[in-house]
């Protein structure tokens, strides 16, 4: 299965649980992160950064980090494409920038308590990436099992 994880930014939550998909699930499945409003411009980039994504991403296998606090992905804007192309849309954060043909998808699924690490006590920021963990763990899990058909 192809999961996308989509944040606000696509330079912090969206990545961590990219990453930490890609470790849970191996080679069984696989992932992209994007930002619904996905800042592209050097000096918009320096404006978001965030020094927690940072420091969790590099504790995850030393991503790519680049000046702005972000994974080598960082910046990559939602397309349509990308939610077509993908089997489970997982949305993380409030969504109220949710473009409608994500909103209106059966493959979104709403992770809506999950708070931006961005500004927040480094400590907190790592809670954040545990319960992520945690959720991805379980998506991992229930992604695996097998399906079973309902006859009519």
């Amino acid at each position: 299965m192809k999961f996308l994880f989509v944040s606000r930014e696509s330079a912090g939550r969206s990545q961590i649980a990219e990453k930490l998909f890609k470790e849970a699930a191996g080679s069984k499945h696989s992932a992209v992160s994007a930002g619904m409003t996905a800042e592209t411009e050097d000096k918009e980039k320096e404006s978001s950064q965030d020094v927690n994504a940072t420091d969790i991403l590099e504790s995850l296998g030393g991503a790519n980090v680049d000046t702005a606090g972000a994974s080598e992905e960082r910046g990559k804007r939602l397309t349509p494409k990308m939610v077509a192309d993908a089997d489970k849309v997982i949305i993380i954060g409030k969504d109220d920038t949710i473009p409608e043909y994500l909103r209106n998808s059966d493959k979104a699924v709403f992770w809506k308590d999950v708070p931006d690490t961005k500004n927040m006590p480094a400590g907190i920021a790592h809670v954040v990436r545990e319960n992520l963990r945690k959720r991805i763990a379980d998506l991992v899990k229930t992604s695996e099992a097998p399906s079973i058909k309902v006859k009519k």
